[in-house]
């Protein structure tokens, strides 16, 4: 439990950070409308993924105990580095100052 706990702080920690820190707005851009990300949708995605990676180890050391972690392994690594390298990444910006007009 203590993993998934620092698996939503971290994230939350890096976006304390960036927007009210350093003042880099996290926005998601879809045309001409612009959605501003704040600390709780960062915080519950992780906790998601957090829970999603747990309960995948949990359901793959009941059905293959013998290699259920190389298993895990081998579907959680390629999120491991880039963890915004998915299909909605295109849509997301990171931009300076407040929203435009």
């Amino acid at each position: 439990m203590g993993i998934t706990a620092l698996a939503v702080l971290a994230p939350v920690g890096v976006w304390l950070v960036a927007d009210p820190l350093l003042g880099h707005r996290l926005r998601i851009a879809d045309g001409e409308q612009t959605l501003d990300i704040g600390a709780v949708p960062v915080a519950v995605v992780a906790l998601l993924a957090s829970l999603c990676g747990w309960g995948l180890l949990a359901a793959l050391e009941r059905f293959a105990v013998r290699r259920a972690r190389a298993v895990w392994t081998g579907v959680a690594a390629p999120y491991w580095p880039c963890p915004s390298c998915r299909s909605s990444a295109t849509a997301w910006t990171v931009a300076p100052g407040p929203p435009p007009p």
